[in-house]
């Protein structure tokens, strides 16, 4: 009884130092003080990987599926089995932007409708990855924004439409550089105001800033700097919860080319996350082909990126 009044006494004394600090700090403190409220996820591992996954400590996983019907009951049912959750999608993605209205092709209703039937193992629906930047639609990149903050809330609200409860989520990025003052509106005219309002786009944001490259190593303030201005973004913009993506890969034809984080950045990267706040934290990717490495394939990473690794020994 006295060490549990003692740790409650100690969060509420810090609680109160802390009422100038942004909330992400007084949320970390939540975790260190009540349990670990931020949801650890991973990025395009396979379904039969989901068991390890759960072994680390995480809660979800984010996967694409195809469009056979006893293929989603497959993943679904191994995620069942695991104790995970899904962010789960189908691609290719079945909306259809048509003279300025949304399509949902009757794959689409179909998948749609049968998450519904198992939702307690639903996140959220995975819509687009980075809608902003890139046309869903064709593939192609537009520096004058792809879909507008107006089409994507009518595509929420056209889902909604067929399950009332779904949340959405679209990995974004850095929606923050496309609204009026960020450098994609800055840049060129022709993204206009067409995120001026992004209010009810999503439920769920994926958003990054990878910091580990090869010429620059570990850019760890820079990393800090652009997920505050994100989840800040996210939160009283956009109005949804903040997935904040976990370097995990290496990419020689990327920018800079970037390489696989040591344990110790990964922890890192792990641990300022969490301390920043966000709903929940994603590792991207588990497994991608596109990538010279990822995390499946370096074992020795694993341990650096659950919620133990920030909160061991914590709350005894």
């Amino acid at each position: 009884m006295q060490n549990r009044v003692s740790v409650a006494l100690a969060a509420a004394l810090a609680m109160a130092v802390c009422t100038a600090c942004e909330q992400g700090a007084a949320k970390r403190l939540e975790d260190q003080t009540s349990g670990i409220a931020i949801e650890t996820g991973a990025h395009w591992a396979a379904p039969t990987e989901y068991a390890q996954l759960k072994r680390l400590g995480y809660q979800f996983a984010v996967i694409t599926l195809d469009r056979d019907p006893d293929h989603w009951r497959e993943v679904f049912d191994l995620a069942e089995r695991a104790g995970i959750r899904l962010i789960a999608g189908l691609h290719p993605y079945p909306y259809r932007l048509i003279r300025g209205q949304w399509e949902i092709e009757s794959i689409g209703q179909q998948f749609i409708k049968y998450a519904q039937t198992r939702s307690t193992l639903v996140k959220a629906l995975f819509i687009f990855n980075e809608p902003l930047w890139v046309d869903p639609l064709t593939g192609r990149n537009s520096p004058c924004g792809a879909l507008s903050a107006n089409e994507l809330r009518a595509l929420r609200s056209d889902i909604r439409r067929i399950w009332p409860q779904a949340l959405i989520y679209h990995d974004f990025g850095r929606a923050s550089l496309w609204a009026p003052g960020g450098s994609m509106e800055r840049d060129h005219a022709c993204v206009g105001n067409k995120y001026a309002d992004m209010t009810s786009v999503a439920d769920y944001a994926g958003i990054w800033f990878y910091p580990v490259n090869v010429s620059e190593g570990y850019r760890r303030d820079e990393m800090i700097r652009a997920m505050r201005e994100e989840i800040a973004f996210v939160t009283r913009k956009i109005g949804a919860e903040a997935v904040a993506l976990g370097q995990a890969f290496r990419c020689v034809r990327c920018t800079n080319g970037t390489r696989m984080p040591t344990a110790e950045e990964a922890r890192d990267i792990n641990c300022t996350l969490r301390w920043l706040g966000p709903q929940a934290i994603s590792w991207y990717p588990w497994r991608q082909l596109a990538y010279r490495d990822d995390l499946a394939g370096h074992r020795e990473l694993w341990s650096a990126t659950g919620p133990g690794a920030c909160f061991e020994n914590r709350g005894n």
